[in-house]
């Protein structure tokens, strides 16, 4: 899903610093400009700078978006907090779960990583979403859940378009657990 929601912002104008954990996907991705892996058959943007080093990638961000599933959540947190170095972004996620040994919600993952001024800023992107779909332009809706109401409208503002639009709320607790359990329920 990180490649697709990289290439929605690419496809918006935004130019979109891709980390991978595997320096064989930035490798690849740089070499065939396209994932293969995780987005088979999708040309991607110019827009989107494939980037080995997480520290040069965040280097001038705004908006820090952690795409990858739950169980790595926690790692890739320690990994952008060592990154961040003082600086001030928005750190949103689409992950979607609940820790196992903590029970916390990926959002309180994230919270808990971060050094305590960006905390309130996290912000959860969540709605019913498929990568191919996202790169297709099919019409999608989601949230964007924070406590912080500047952080929620920010992400909105970034994703928005025609056929992509964000809702901003303040329940990101609720957000968090419906993202959760929605495949249970289904």
């Amino acid at each position: 899903m990180g490649t697709a929601v990289a290439q929605v912002l690419a496809k918006l104008g935004h130019r979109v610093w891709l980390w991978d954990y595997n320096p064989e996907t930035i490798v690849a991705i740089k070499k065939i400009g396209a994932n293969e892996q995780f987005l088979p058959g999708i040309k991607l943007s110019k827009c989107i700078m494939p980037e080995a080093s997480m520290m040069t990638a965040i280097e001038n961000v705004q908006l820090v978006i952690i795409a990858c599933s739950s169980p790595h959540v926690r790692m890739t947190m320690r990994h952008l907090e060592h990154c961040l170095d003082g600086r001030k972004v928005i750190v949103a996620h689409i992950a979607k779960g609940i820790e196992i040994k903590t029970n916390l919600t990926m959002h309180e993952v994230v919270q808990s990583e971060l050094p305590a001024p960006l905390r309130k800023s996290v912000v959860t992107i969540s709605g019913p979403s498929i990568a191919k779909e996202l790169v297709a332009g099919v019409p999608t809706a989601v949230v964007a859940a924070s406590q912080n109401k500047k952080a929620a409208e920010f992400v909105r503002d970034v994703f928005t378009s025609d056929t992509f639009r964000v809702a901003t709320s303040a329940d990101w607790k609720g957000v968090s657990m419906c993202g959760a359990l929605k495949n249970i329920y289904a």
